[in-house]
């Protein structure tokens, strides 16, 4: 269960029995709490309870409940944390229980909170013009200036930008407006070019810049205007996701067991240099392909229905049999949802670990304890430090 990313739960009677590392980090309860009987509904806001329990009872009644279900959960300090879980009917020390995935949706609400804003300021902008626009004389004085610029530069007034500030000094180099110039006036607009500004308070914005040249009839420069959009977050947020695709990169590179990831069609579209040396293929003859065209129909159907349970959001996590280039492998899959869209799984993440010699060698031990068991031999196994017989076999027995 620690494997798994995202918190994993076994719910029964309302209460917590087992939880992974990932469900304390995320929470902030501790293994004690779990063991003192921590209750679901510690987790749950008043305004939630009611909706939970219903669905809780109904699964467990074998109703017809989705699978998946947005929450906002409380974790222990108080903080209400966006997750999406995911559940489904288990037995639990002989009895109907919760197996329960819950997923920290935070980063996605974040996101998509962030997306109907912009949405909203471009919308904005459409009608009311709210980015920034300027119009600037080629000797760089700046003639016009709109609210949006003028507070983007942190400045506080139009004419304090305007009658305090030349237009290559807000560049972070003056030859960079040098050059735009040259280009703006030999094609006669730009479009979106990236930039780098400087703030009145010296810190430095990230911003696309869409201009044209304005001339005369005799085709003299009058004035050049254009509208710069501030992309500092997205570029932060770029560059945060391209660390974290780094690290998971990175992570599983370098670990031991195999892990894959497969989209809708059941194609893989990721797997690591274990799932690559796993299959004895280089990485260009698995990526595009599914399990069928890999193992063959046989040992690709027995992967298929397994990645069909995970698509339809259950988390599964056993052992399996498959022959690859004719030999006998043994295996411990787990596989988990890894995201949705339009409210389906639209991808899956595999971790495979080989366990083909233990199993064997739990097949020797079982056959070697058979063969002494049955021997008309006296055996006798007995307790080194109190001499006491631990076990005898058929033939001391008899």
């Amino acid at each position: 269960m620690d494997l798994i990313p995202d918190a994993l739960v076994v719910l029964q009677d309302g209460r917590y029995q087992i939880v992974n590392s990932a469900f304390t980090k995320l929470f902030g309860y501790t293994q004690h709490d779990v063991d003192q009987g921590l209750s679901f509904f510690k987790l749950v806001q008043d305004k939630d309870k009611e909706a939970v329990q219903r669905r809780y009872e109904d699964r467990l009644a074998g109703g017809q409940v989705p699978r998946t279900f947005r929450i906002d959960l409380i974790a222990k300090d108080g903080t209400i944390i966006p997750c999406e879980t995911s559940a489904a009917v288990i037995e639990y020390a002989s009895r109907p229980a919760d197996l329960v995935l819950i997923r920290d949706v935070s980063e996605r609400v974040h996101t998509e909170d962030a997306l109907r804003e912009s949405e909203a300021k471009h919308r904005e902008l459409f009608e009311n013009m709210l980015e920034g626009v300027y119009r600037t004389l080629p000797d760089g004085t700046i003639i016009k200036a709109n609210p949006a610029l003028v507070e983007m530069l942190g400045y506080e007034s139009e004419e304090e930008l305007c009658t305090s500030v030349h237009a290559g000094d807000l560049y972070s180099s003056p030859n960079n407006r040098l050059d735009l110039i040259r280009t703006l006036e030999k094609k006669g607009e730009l479009r979106i070019v990236e930039i780098l500004l400087r703030r009145k308070d010296g810190g430095r914005i990230t911003a696309l810049e869409n201009a044209r040249v304005v001339r005369d009839a005799s085709g003299k420069v009058l004035y050049y205007e254009g509208m710069l959009t501030d992309i500092t977050e997205r570029k932060q947020a770029e560059r945060k996701l391209q660390e974290s695709e780094n690290k998971f990169r990175s992570i599983t590179e370098n670990a031991v067991d195999s892990i894959f990831i497969k989209d809708m069609a059941r194609r893989y579209t990721f797997v690591n240099q274990a799932m690559q040396e796993l299959l004895g293929l280089p990485e260009e003859e698995i990526l595009g392909k599914t399990p069928e065209e890999i193992f063959g129909p046989e040992q690709g159907h027995v992967v298929t229905e397994v990645d069909d349970r995970t698509f339809s959001g259950e988390t599964v996590n056993e052992t399996r049999c498959l022959v690859i280039g004719g030999k006998e492998y043994f295996f411990n899959t787990l596989q988990t949802p890894l995201g949705m869209e339009d409210g389906e799984v639209a991808s899956i993440m595999g971790i495979v670990r080989d366990i083909t010699d233990t199993k064997r060698a739990e097949q020797n031990v079982q056959d070697l304890a058979h063969i002494l068991e049955r021997s008309l031999n006296e055996i006798y196994i007995f307790d080194a430090e109190t001499f006491r017989f631990i076990q005898v076999n058929y033939g001391a027995r008899e």
